[in-house]
């Protein structure tokens, strides 16, 4: 409910509070940490709640993608990327119950991981770009109503 308020799905003719608050100095400078999850050894570059606001999964350039519940500050999974570079950004794919992730990174690699199978983690790279990969959009194809996956 909150996450609907804040975003304004239930009145769309009015300007949300997210678009209020982004970017708006006044308010991030009030922004205090309220708990540190000390869940990598480098820099984190991503950073995304599921679905579900139950998870976070973080992507670092320790090559890790992390799955943790920010509330208990336990690690559901922590996952060998198979990236050789740092990860720039991971998502959960939609409707899949935050098992399956697709990441990207600066050696240009695009992951696929299924977390319920850690034998195939960092196994499932392409390969697609000669340079950095920064950003990964998911989408549903209308036709075939299949998940399809596009790089920046």
């Amino acid at each position: 409910m909150l996450q609907a308020k804040f975003f304004n799905e239930y009145s769309p003719n009015q300007s949300s509070l997210y678009s209020k608050v982004l970017g708006n100095s006044s308010i991030i400078k009030r922004f205090a940490i309220a708990k540190k999850l000390k869940v990598h050894q480098g820099c984190v570059n991503t950073i995304v709640w599921n679905p579900s606001g139950e998870y976070i999964l973080s992507g670092s350039d320790d090559l890790k993608l992390v799955i943790t519940n920010p509330f208990n500050r336990r690690v559901a999974a922590r996952i060998p990327s198979g990236h050789r570079r740092n990860i720039f950004q991971a998502k959960f794919l939609p409707e899949n119950g935050n098992r399956k992730i697709v990441s990207c990174s600066l050696d240009g690699s695009v992951a696929f991981t299924q977390v319920e199978f850690p034998s195939l983690y960092g196994k499932c790279l392409f390969n697609c770009h000669k340079k950095t990969a920064y950003q990964v959009s998911n989408f549903v194809n209308a036709q075939s109503k299949r998940e399809h996956c596009e790089c920046i």
